[in-house]
């Protein structure tokens, strides 16, 4: 008897690539994670991940919106009006240097349960 995995419901990410200098950066990353990620989750957006690039001075992050893009881009312009956002920019430390936003598609399809292993009997 063979299941079939349930389907997920769609899901829009965008990629964000902010440059800094790399004086600011620290500032820049302590403001985004304790005041911007929580407003963006406070209305709906998820954060499945972000990274930072010391030698470059770039924060590269993961914003992920429930449906297709143009929901998102509904979603994303509310948002950018909402009273907590608009605040929240307000005690931005430091504007990028340069930023680039793109909506990107997963090129690797998910993977089922991975099985275990043992790693000792494989050595």
């Amino acid at each position: 008897m063979s299941t079939i995995p349930p389907s997920l419901p769609p899901v829009t990410r965008q990629l964000r690539r902010y440059q800094l200098t790399p004086e600011t950066l620290d500032a820049f990353i302590r403001w985004w994670q304790d005041d911007l990620v929580p407003v963006r989750r406070a209305y709906g957006f998820d954060i499945p991940s972000a990274y930072v690039v010391r030698e470059t001075a770039e924060l590269i992050w993961l914003v992920a919106y429930p449906g297709d893009e143009a929901r998102f881009t509904e979603a994303e312009r509310k948002y950018n009006a909402w009273p907590d956002r608009v605040a929240s920019m307000s005690r931005q430390p430091v504007a990028p240097v340069s930023g680039t936003a793109a909506f990107v598609r997963d090129v690797v399809p998910p993977t089922a349960a991975v099985p275990a292993c043992d790693t000792d009997a494989d050595l």
